[in-house]
């Protein structure tokens, strides 16, 4: 069986939050898109959750609600966005962000490694253990993992002026 990637993507629109899920082979080659509409937190619900607002909506709510059910499953999440990472989580399936270049400002918190792939220098983090991050890059090293979470923004954009 093909090793299958999932991109997670989270925009800010005018309506609120929208999410995007993309899953790919390892040659890039879509499997299954999924989105959201835009979800917009009410004034009272960002003074309630301060910090942890965009952690539990994007991670928890957008991210829980597009990987509901997933088949098939991908090896791992990737995602562009520390939110999704930090809020996100279920057993046996690995969020990495993916940042491009090198990765400041790290949350000690987090697992990082920086790694040469197949279109230039990035940094992944993940919550997990490092020997599970380590396994998944040498499978990773010839993948290019930021142009599939652009597709999936442009995509999402192209969705939303479709519908005005």
């Amino acid at each position: 069986m093909d090793t299958l990637l999932g991109f997670v993507v989270v925009v800010e629109r005018e309506d609120g939050f929208a999410g995007g899920y993309l899953c790919t082979n390892m040659v890039g080659v879509p499997i299954e898109f999924k989105y959201t509409s835009g979800v917009k937190p009410s004034h009272r619900q960002e003074l309630l959750y301060g910090r942890t607002l965009k952690p539990e909506l994007l991670g928890k709510h957008i991210t829980g609600t597009l990987l509901r059910g997933i088949d098939p499953r991908p090896q791992v999440i990737l995602t562009d966005e520390e939110a999704v990472l930090l809020g996100f989580q279920e057993s046996g399936l690995e969020v990495l962000q993916v940042i491009q270049g090198d990765g400041a400002n790290e949350a000690e918190s987090l697992t990082t490694r920086r790694v040469e792939t197949a279109t230039g220098a990035v940094t992944l983090k993940c919550r997990g253990d490092v020997q599970a991050l380590d396994e998944l890059l040498g499978k990773l090293s010839d993948v290019d993992l930021l142009e599939p979470l652009d597709r999936a923004k442009k995509v999402l954009e192209d969705l939303r002026q479709g519908a005005s």
